[in-house]
């Protein structure tokens, strides 16, 4: 045979496996080069927001018991109080515009959380410390009212919050206030 024919023969025998190995390394790497683009065009959602620490609710603390357990908790006194005052820390890693909802919690007895404002807003660069006054809203103020005539008068409660990072994008990051207690009646009959 002459070096022409086996070469003719190497290009028939390996020649269709060879282009189909290297059409497949090149597929493949053409592949790799669009997640990479794409990841890079699309990066994950990082965790722009945090730690958001519980926040401290600054009323006047009681020892109570509450359907068999015993609490130390801040209490309401409502309706003479209507107002939870919190003060606390929330953290961004760089400057976001967030959008977020804010509920009551009923504890203790368990029930859904009452949705009761939504928003947008901005958080800087860092952790900010703050004091906001908790007014019961309307929802709130009637659910504690049919506690009232179902004869529960003491219940546990927190005031939670999600908020989502718009721009840049990012995880939720939840809060919550610490736990505590709605006293239904007067302040004033207890003194």
């Amino acid at each position: 045979m002459s070096p022409r024919s086996d070469l003719r023969q190497i290009r028939t025998d390996f020649g269709r496996p060879l282009v189909l190995a290297m059409g497949a390394t090149i597929i493949s790497l053409a592949a790799l080069a669009g997640a990479f683009v794409w990841s890079w065009a699309n990066p994950p959602l990082d965790k722009i927001l945090g730690p958001y620490p519980e926040q401290h609710v600054t009323l006047t603390r009681e020892v109570l018991g509450i359907d068999g357990a015993v609490y130390d908790v801040p209490l309401l006194h409502y309706p003479d109080e209507a107002v939870v005052p919190v003060t606390g820390e929330k953290c961004s890693n760089v400057p976001v515009e967030v959008k977020g909802v804010v509920g009551w919690k009923p504890v203790v007895p368990n029930d859904a959380t009452i949705v009761v404002s939504t928003g947008v807003g901005s958080r800087q660069a860092g952790c900010t410390s703050f004091t906001f006054d908790n007014r019961v809203p309307p929802e709130v103020a009637r659910y504690l009212s049919a506690l009232n005539a179902d004869g529960i008068d003491v219940s546990l409660w927190r005031i939670t919050g999600v908020e989502t990072p718009v721009s840049p994008s990012g995880l939720d990051q939840t809060w919550q206030t610490e736990l505590f207690a709605v006293s239904w009646g007067s302040n004033a009959a207890e003194e």
